[in-house]
C-alpha cells in the first residue's frame, strides 16, 4: 500500500489553488526555493487523478515583477 500524502485529501480545486499560491510566493521570495518540492508533490497528486499541472512565469514590469499562468490539462 502506498503512503497517503496530505495533498491527496484535497479536492482538485484546492490542489490548483495551492500550486498557484506556492509558485507565486516562491518567485516573490516569500518562500524558499526548496518549496519547489511541494509543487512536485502536487503535480504527482494531480497526475494520479488524471490531470497535469504546469506553469509559465513571465516578468512583466518592475512594479509587477511576475505573472504566473497555471495550465491544467486532462491526461490522455
Amino acid at each position: 500500500m502506498c503512503p497517503v500524502t496530505p495533498h491527496e485529501s484535497l479536492n482538485n480545486e484546492k490542489i490548483v489553488n495551492l500550486y498557484y499560491f506556492l509558485l507565486t510566493n516562491i518567485y516573490l521570495r516569500k518562500l524558499s526555493e526548496s518549496m519547489f518540492h511541494e509543487t512536485s508533490l502536487l503535480e504527482a497528486t494531480a497526475k494520479k487523478r488524471g490531470f497535469h499541472l504546469n506553469y509559465y512565469k513571465k516578468t512583466v514590469h518592475p512594479r509587477n515583477p511576475i505573472q504566473i499562468l497555471i495550465l491544467v490539462q486532462k491526461s490522455d
